[in-house]
């Protein structure tokens, strides 16, 4: 499917999307994954008009640069199950604005996975546990990260935590 300019929705069932599957694929607007375990490196890299897409409870990790330069995506819930994000996996997605990220996930550890995401002002960190981030992983970014309230002097205090406005989950 890598470079089709035609393709406008994705209802895919499979273990794994592979290296580059749906990379470049501009008209892509709409993609619903079943079954899936594996979101492998640039799977949607480049998808321009992407603006939504489900992850199952089935995902583990998102590969490297999955989804970056996806510019017309908006939101997104990763699902519990996740527990690594790899480097800039949702780089450069400028319309992106509100990201949830799972109790599951524990390594953010790979630089970029946010950065230049321009729009984003709030990030949902479910995990009781700060996960492992790296150092520049908004670059450029100031969003307000909100975390459970019984958690919320644990994730001030992490390494690479205190340079943000940490607030509790509004409930």
């Amino acid at each position: 499917f890598k470079g089709s300019t035609s393709l406008k929705s994705v209802d895919f069932k499979a273990q794994e999307i592979e290296y580059n599957a749906f990379s470049n694929c501009s008209a892509l607007e709409n993609v619903k994954l079943e079954t899936v375990k594996i979101i492998s490196n640039n799977a949607f890299n480049n998808c321009c008009d992407l603006e939504s897409i489900v992850i199952p409870n089935s995902v583990t990790s998102i590969g490297n640069n999955a989804f970056s330069c996806c510019y017309a995506l908006e939101s997104i819930v990763i699902p519990n199950g996740v527990t690594t994000i790899n480097n800039g996996a949702f780089s450069e997605c400028s319309s992106l604005s509100s990201i949830k990220l799972p109790e599951s996930l524990t390594n953010l550890s790979q630089q970029w996975i946010f950065s230049e995401c321009t729009s984003l002002k709030e990030v949902f960190f479910f995990a009781k546990t700060p996960p492992y981030i790296a150092y520049g992983m908004f670059r450029g970014l100031t969003p307000t990260i909100y975390v459970p309230k019984e958690s919320l002097d644990v994730y001030k205090k992490a390494l690479y935590w205190q340079d943000f406005d940490i607030q509790a989950i509004p409930y």
